[in-house]
């Protein structure tokens, strides 16, 4: 019901997330509500890729928690199809949805920090 105080509270789970015991990230149902419930709604959708980016870029994550990462990549892709159509013209459609280049910035920091640590 409140959307300012909803995307503060995103903010403050990212810049938090590399403190969290990797336990409540990955045993819990966070990244299920960040990819489910805020990366679909606009409004939200920068905060979730945030928190996701650095969930995706933890490097001290042990093996058992790497199949969690990779259902969050594909669980990522598939929200993304959502509202992005598979087309070449792709940074033009994220450009008129999410009003700017800070979402594919965001993207793109998303994509590089998994695949840092996925390699």
């Amino acid at each position: 019901q409140h959307p300012t105080l909803l995307n503060v509270t995103l903010q403050t789970l990212q810049r938090f997330l590399t403190w969290i015991p990797l336990g409540y990230i990955f045993e819990t149902n966070l990244i299920a509500l960040l990819i489910t419930k805020f990366f679909p709604v606009p409004i939200f959708r920068n905060g979730a890729i945030e928190c996701l980016t650095e969930i995706a870029g933890l490097t001290e994550c042990p093996a058992n928690y790497e199949a969690t990462l990779v259902q969050l990549y594909q669980q990522f892709l598939t929200q993304l199809a959502s509202f992005v159509a598979p087309d070449p013209r792709i940074l033009t459609q994220l450009h008129e949805t999410d009003g700017g280049d800070h979402s594919i910035k965001l993207l793109a920091l998303f994509f590089s920090s998994f695949f840092k640590v996925m390699k």
